[in-house]
């Protein structure tokens, strides 16, 4: 709460000019940091931008208030929904790796080669990371999963990385 409540004195205290807003965060986040690490690495500031009207918004709605109420809750939105998709992005990727059994074997190989495939006869032209977006899964998946299927001579790339497309051997 101490750091919300500088965050918001800083820009309220002084006439907003550009750099108040950031300097502010950057304490921000540098007491929370320091509260807990896990900070350093919570990428707040994006998160921010992403709902920069919203954020001017919370702050004119204090200064109107003369309390930082709205800022701490907007904040602590924030904070939630980054830590959320930090969260999904974890879980995607675990899951993309699929259960190994006692045995090693992955369970879950099969039907993932079966749903890039099936991506790639959609589109030979795809992305990896268009490919991994379509199919929810990690980009790095996507790249592991191509290459066991390119080495196995199920797929090969033909033409550039840039131009070139997907060919599927049957």
């Amino acid at each position: 709460m101490i750091s919300w409540d500088f965050c918001i004195a800083i820009p309220m205290s002084m006439q907003i000019s550009a750099g108040n807003g950031r300097m502010a965060r950057l304490w921000h986040t540098a007491i929370l940091a320091k509260w807990n690490p896990i900070f350093e690495y919570i990428p707040i500031e994006s998160q921010i931008e992403k709902f920069q009207d919203d954020y001017y918004d919370a702050i004119a709605k204090c200064h109107v208030e003369g309390e930082s109420t709205v800022f701490i809750e907007f904040m602590l939105t924030q904070i939630d929904n980054t830590l959320a998709e930090l969260l999904n992005q974890m879980t995607d990727s675990a899951t993309d790796d699929a259960i190994l059994d006692a045995d090693g074997a992955n369970h879950g190989a099969d039907h993932m080669e079966g749903r890039l495939l099936s991506g790639l006869k959609q589109n030979p032209y795809i992305t990896q990371t268009d490919l991994a977006k379509e199919l929810s899964l990690s980009r790095r998946t996507v790249q592991r999963i191509m290459k066991e299927l390119m080495n196995d001579g199920k797929i090969k790339r033909v033409g550039s990385t840039r131009t070139g497309h997907w060919e599927i051997n049957d």
